[in-house]
């Protein structure tokens, strides 16, 4: 089966450390037909936080366990500083699942001006 294309809305980044801001489902949606859906993943390549304050924002994002801000876990961004009516970009390729420790991206900003674009990701099934 092949991966589809995932339309992901922006995401608001908060000033507390570790709120989750964005995982794939664990659990088979009820009334699925044709196949045995067991998981779900989701492919990332690309990421974009864009500050809309004049003000510069500190930003860290990382991938882990719900709600994780673990020290070592930081990934893409951890406490860079995005510039006023600005943006920084992250190009790669993350995966996140429900059968691995990196099962959602959680982040942060100060102060929470920033918004997280996920605008080139995949979803498939385990």
């Amino acid at each position: 089966m092949q991966n589809k294309r995932l339309n992901i809305p922006s995401i608001a980044l908060s000033t507390i450390v570790g709120t989750t801001r964005f995982a794939p489902g664990s659990v088979a949606e009820s009334g699925v037909v044709g196949y045995t859906a067991t998981s779900t993943y989701i492919l990332i390549r690309h990421m974009r936080i864009t500050n809309s304050a004049t003000a510069a924002s500190v930003v860290s994002l990382y991938k882990g366990a719900l709600a994780g801000s673990a020290a070592g876990t930081e990934f893409a961004f951890s406490g860079v500083s995005v510039p006023g009516n600005s943006y920084l970009d992250w190009y790669g390729e993350v995966k996140l699942d429900n059968s691995s420790t990196g099962v959602c991206i959680s982040g942060s900003a100060n102060p929470a001006t920033c918004t997280l674009d996920l605008d080139n990701a995949e979803i498939g099934l385990l």
